[in-house]
């Protein structure tokens, strides 16, 4: 009598195919991790950016620069300060407006903390100085602290100079 081969996988066979799954996994966890650490440290270079933009537009159009950050509402604007109008953001020509809950690059950013000598305003003045809101220069260095997906980074701006950098 001939026995016929049923139609079924081999032990060996599903011991391989679990471990490809596995090492599939393995690779997927670790990519999704370092997404998340990548888009806190590109908004916080965008922030770095953005604030050397509002340094050189004060300087260049000898005005008051100011950017705005609401750590409530998760957004930050650049504007001329006497006027209180936001500038063109030149990447997008739209509204110098960044929100992180709505935006589609940067979204689930948090703005954790901004600090001005006591302010979530930072001040160029036409020579591109750093001041708080009050006019006067910034006593104390700056910062701003991003989050996203338990990552941090933080923006210091240099009092003196308006030199930023990001930690």
């Amino acid at each position: 009598m001939v026995k016929s081969m049923g139609k079924s996988f081999t032990l060996i066979e599903i011991v391989v195919v679990m471990v490809i799954i596995g090492i599939i996994a393995a690779v997927s966890v670790n990519r999704f991790f370092a997404y998340q650490e990548m888009k806190v440290n590109l908004a916080a270079r965008k922030l770095v950016s953005d604030i050397r933009f509002a340094q050189n537009l004060a300087a260049s159009y000898h005005a008051d620069v100011g950017i705005e950050f609401s750590v409530s509402n998760n957004w930050y604007r650049v504007y001329n300060v006497s006027s209180g109008t936001n500038y063109t953001d030149p990447s997008t020509h739209q509204e110098f407006v960044i929100n992180y809950t709505s935006d589609p690059q940067f979204g689930g950013v948090n703005i954790a903390s901004a600090n001005f000598d006591g302010n979530a305003t930072l001040i160029f003045n036409s020579l591109g100085k750093p001041e708080n809101v009050g006019g006067a220069d910034l006593v104390a260095n700056g910062s701003i602290g991003l989050s996203y997906g338990g990552f941090n980074e933080t923006v210091q701006v240099y009092a003196g100079t308006g030199f930023c950098k990001q930690n």
